[in-house]
């Protein structure tokens, strides 16, 4: 019996970790970024209706200064260029080769 008590006595004490704060800041992160990322899907559609109308209404307004000039409305690249008239030739590239 002795020899138990000495046993128990002569162990340590075992250190628990409490995951509890942790956990808590984790689950708080987590739900602040689903609630911006529910706010932001809620939002996306009332955004969407005050941009097509604030264009609706720009077009409107504009419409009368582009005329019906199919050009106006048309999306092109960076690249793109006019097509050439027809009086006009195409520039040639110089004869160096250097672009100059």
């Amino acid at each position: 019996m002795n020899l138990q008590c000495l046993l128990l006595l002569w162990q340590e004490e075992t250190e628990y970790v409490n995951v509890t704060p942790t956990l808590l800041r984790f689950v708080t992160k987590f739900f602040i970024v689903f609630a911006v990322i529910a706010i932001v899907g809620i939002l996306t559609p009332w955004m969407a209706k005050k941009v097509d109308a604030m264009r609706e209404k720009h077009a409107a307004r504009t419409k009368n200064l582009t005329g019906d000039d199919p050009r106006s409305k048309a999306v092109r690249s960076i690249y793109d260029l006019d097509p050439p008239k027809d009086n006009e030739t195409p520039p040639k590239p110089d004869e160096t080769g250097d672009g100059s």
